[in-house]
């Protein structure tokens, strides 16, 4: 059954855990990553990659690649509100 991502609400899954790509790999770079904005660069990373989107600046992306889907576009919004309140409580 596809369903979304328990963890990013954005991304379709069909895994036992729940977990899009995008996220189980996080998990996997959550338990070597120490600092929060470092795992957030690593999940952009493996995101896009997933995607086949070039890596850049999160923010920029959703706002200049007119060629992103909604979903795609709707993942860099959460991602940017995401990065915002890590900083912020840095």
């Amino acid at each position: 059954m596809i369903r979304p991502c328990v963890n990013c609400g954005v991304n379709q899954t069909h895994a036992e855990d729940g977990l899009c790509a995008p996220c189980a790999s996080v998990a996997v770079v959550r338990a070597e990553a120490g600092e929060p904005l470092t795992l957030l660069s690593d999940l952009l990373r493996v995101w896009c990659e997933e995607e086949g989107l070039p890596l850049g600046c999160a923010d920029e992306m959703r706002t200049t690649m007119k060629q992103l889907t909604l979903a795609q576009r709707d993942w860099l919004n959460y991602y940017c509100l995401l990065w915002d309140a890590t900083e912020a409580r840095s």
